[in-house]
């Protein structure tokens, strides 16, 4: 192999700086096209996995505009934006070259009530408070007894006293689908907790200890008496230790 001699290695070390001075003159000059052109100006904004939100309340959430350079976009703040609204848990915006971005979104669902003054403060299963209604939803628990403080859409129940007491009813999948039987929840003391189903049958839950295991195995009993078509008034979970399935004599 020829060694190369100095001239010739001073020769190829200016060789290779045009280069380098040529490729970033023309990754500069893309650069600064590609944020001066129309041709990259957002022409759409679409917004999917919403059904309770409106796609305009969730794009201007976001702060992205139709006619702004689509890498200009601060997606980063926009996503932080958009899971500020309560009824959005998550939230991811990509770019779609040249000129659409798409938001998607994932949201929360309503899963227990509260009686408030003339309104219905609606929480999801993880305690976050969505919005307060003028009407109950029938598709939900109503939960009574409780005195419900004025906290604010987007707040979380966790540090409340209602949080507190109703931690075990939250952040389970399996006990938000029991849950998903009851038409309300009438707390009266904390040992004293009453339970109405859907189908008409009164639960006499007794103190709120033991909650999950409480919850799985009322689940089994409500599973057993509809599958055996037992005509049931009432369970009894407060006397002894066994449950008590009282039947509807009419």
């Amino acid at each position: 192999m020829v060694k190369e001699t100095r001239v010739q290695r001073k020769k190829r070390r200016r060789q290779l700086y045009r280069r380098l001075v040529f490729f970033i003159v023309v990754v500069s000059l893309l650069i600064f096209w590609s944020l001066r052109t129309s041709l990259l100006d957002i022409k759409d904004i679409t917004v999917e996995g919403n059904s309770r939100l409106s796609s305009q309340d969730i794009v201007e959430a976001s702060g992205i505009t139709v006619g702004e350079n689509i890498i200009k976009a601060n997606i980063g703040d926009g996503e932080d934006a958009v899971t500020e609204l309560p009824y959005i848990e998550t939230a991811d915006i990509g770019r779609k070259f040249p000129g659409t971005v798409n938001i998607q979104v994932q949201e929360r669902s309503p899963y227990m009530q509260f009686s408030y003054n003339y309104s219905f403060a609606v929480v999801d299963s993880k305690g976050v408070l969505l919005e307060y209604s003028i009407r109950r939803n029938n598709e939900i628990p109503l939960v009574k007894g409780f005195d419900w403080l004025d906290h604010k859409p987007g707040d979380e129940l966790a540090e409340t006293p209602i949080g507190v007491s109703l931690d075990d009813f939250f952040n389970d999948q399996e006990i938000r689908d029991i849950v998903m039987n009851f038409r309300d929840i009438e707390y009266d003391e904390e040992d004293n907790i009453k339970i109405n189903l859907f189908n008409g049958v009164t639960v006499e839950f007794g103190p709120l200890h033991n909650v999950k295991y409480k919850l799985k195995v009322l689940q089994e009993i409500i599973e057993d008496v509809e599958e055996k078509n037992i005509p049931t008034k009432m369970i009894i979970m407060n006397k002894g230790e066994h449950p008590i399935v009282v039947r509807d004599e009419k």
